[in-house]
């Protein structure tokens, strides 16, 4: 039984990601991303596609940049 903070019938159905979304959720919405680059203690960052990056701190997306 899961607790879902997005409705899996919005965001993660359409591939979407959100600020506020963990990786988990991220991972259901888009998949596994091409690369991951761990840019300091906390940050990290996707790059789902050439035109699509996801910024994380602390495990949460604070950036989507597409």
């Amino acid at each position: 039984f899961a607790i879902w903070r997005f409705s899996p019938n919005s965001e993660i159905s359409n591939g979407d990601i959100i600020k506020g979304m963990n990786t988990t959720e991220c991972l259901l919405s888009v998949g596994k991303p091409l690369h991951i680059r761990k840019n300091g203690g906390n940050q990290i960052k996707w790059m789902v596609n050439n035109d699509f990056v996801v910024l994380f701190e602390n495990g949460i997306v604070v950036r989507v940049i597409k």
